[in-house]
């Protein structure tokens, strides 16, 4: 590799620091490109492989940016101190060495180190781009756990989102229903096969005939009263409080077990 002048090691610099932050960048957008992707495939249930698509227009759009940029216009619109200056060094950098192009590259270089790579990093842009890229990975993460979707079933037979609605009877009898039947309120054919129940529209008259019942509603009779008497329950049920102190206690030790019951029972 030939030796270079200062002029085109900065103006190779100048090249890589532009290239290195532009894939960092492009790179990080196209990942929140693809993750909205697969966060738009998730929600529909299509196949992730279609969140390569926007990603790929993007990249192209990305690179077609790249190649129409001037990155040291770039350089001069942060530094207005090589305004003009730095493009007509370049222009110039293969030029046979006179006074006058001898004097700009050396302006030129003094001027390029006060030129900070940091300058050109956009970081509250960044930050933003980080961000995203986490919210997003974690919004994709959340909803395919929790089997989020807005999917809806094409039937094969018909083209229209949703034409048909069907509703099992018995076995595998499953009719089929139009959706415009019954947006027009048209119930028919809603319960399958008819049963043998046959429903018309006569009306039909219920009566009541006394005379042909058991009962008779003419006989009413003032309400016996009832003399009700206590039950009469077994003496044996009963006991008396003093026994379970007196029952084969002798006289001198029945002090003793009174006061032995009374402290349990406290």
């Amino acid at each position: 590799m030939p030796n270079l002048t200062p002029l085109e090691e900065a103006l190779e610099e100048v090249s890589t620091v532009f290239f290195i932050l532009d894939v960092v960048l492009f790179s990080l957008t196209a990942v929140f490109v693809f993750l909205l992707g697969l966060l738009f495939t998730t929600l529909f249930r299509l196949s992730w492989m279609y969140s390569f698509v926007p990603t790929v227009l993007y990249l192209g759009i990305a690179l077609w940016y790249y190649r129409k940029r001037n990155n040291l216009l770039q350089v001069e619109t942060h530094f207005p101190f090589l305004s003009e200056a730095l493009r007509t060094a370049a222009d110039t950098v293969y030029t046979q060495s006179n006074e006058i192009i001898d004097s700009l590259r050396h302006d030129v270089l003094k001027q390029m180190k006060k030129v900070k790579t940091s300058s050109f990093i956009d970081f509250p842009s960044l930050w933003l781009k980080l961000a995203s890229v986490v919210l997003v990975s974690f919004l994709v993460v959340f909803l395919a756990i929790l089997n989020v979707n807005f999917s809806v079933e094409f039937h094969p037979e018909l083209p229209a989102v949703v034409k048909a609605l069907t509703v099992r009877t018995a076995g595998q009898d499953v009719p089929r229903v139009d959706l415009s039947s019954l947006e027009a309120q048209n119930l028919t054919g809603i319960f399958g096969n008819r049963s043998l129940a046959t429903l018309g529209t006569k009306e039909i008259l219920l009566e009541l005939h006394p005379l042909q019942s058991e009962i008779n509603l003419n006989e009413q009779t003032a309400v016996e009263p009832k003399d009700f008497q206590p039950p009469q329950f077994p003496k044996e049920i009963y006991s008396s409080s003093e026994s379970a102190y007196t029952e084969k206690i002798s006289k001198k030790n029945e002090a003793l077990v009174k006061s032995y019951f009374e402290q349990i029972t406290r």
